[in-house]
């Protein structure tokens, strides 16, 4: 869907927001600070929603996380992922923006502990990932969000597609991912040993 709003690329990502909701019919919150600094809270109907937006150079940010969350959507083996509920871009100015459903959390930075029973499930959702052309996950105690229902990977706007970058990339992307995950568990979850995480499964 094509929208045309009246904003330019010099305005604040706040006030961007606020009128993207106005167009839309929506009602704005607040900017949410533990997710990132270009998403917001917003209520379609009292549902809670977040926005993000991007802006000049970040558009594409914006547009690659709409790709990705597409691809890990209907995962049968229910990936720690947000639900993407539409894409949007304007047509004349550098601006894209998406709407995704909303949950409750704090970063893991800020919570100082991954919920052992969280290992596992975060540990598929990095492989599901990997197999579905997804990787360059950035995963990092700011980039884990601690939900009521675990924990959850929901910063997807810097990763890399398999049949873009080509198989020795995408497998490097794939093995820094990995590292990375061990680590979180070493510094955060005590009782689970950071060499859990076999680098050579793909």
């Amino acid at each position: 869907m094509t929208a045309k709003i009246p904003v330019n690329t010099q305005e604040s990502y706040d006030t961007v927001a606020r009128k993207i909701c106005d167009h839309l019919g929506l009602e704005y919150v607040e900017p949410l600070q533990a997710y990132a600094w270009q998403v917001h809270l917003v209520k379609s109907f009292e549902r809670p929603l977040t926005l993000r937006v991007g802006i000049g150079q970040r558009t594409e940010n914006v547009r690659q996380e709409a790709w990705a969350l597409r691809r890990l959507a209907g995962s049968p083996a229910n990936p720690p992922v947000l639900h993407l509920i539409e894409e949007t871009r304007t047509g004349e100015t550098s601006i894209t923006y998406l709407l995704r459903d909303y949950l409750e959390g704090s970063v893991l930075a800020d919570v100082g502990k991954l919920p052992p029973e969280s290992v596992m499930p975060l540990e598929r959702a990095v492989r599901i990932s990997h197999r579905r052309g997804i990787a360059g996950l950035d995963i990092n105690e700011e980039n884990v969000l601690i939900t009521p229902s675990g924990a959850r990977l929901f910063d997807f706007s810097e990763t890399m597609e398999r049949n873009v970058v080509g198989p020795e990339r995408f497998k490097e992307a794939r093995l820094y991912d990995l590292d990375d995950l061990a680590r979180l568990f070493r510094y955060y979850v005590p009782s689970k040993p950071g060499d859990s995480i076999r680098c050579d499964q793909p």
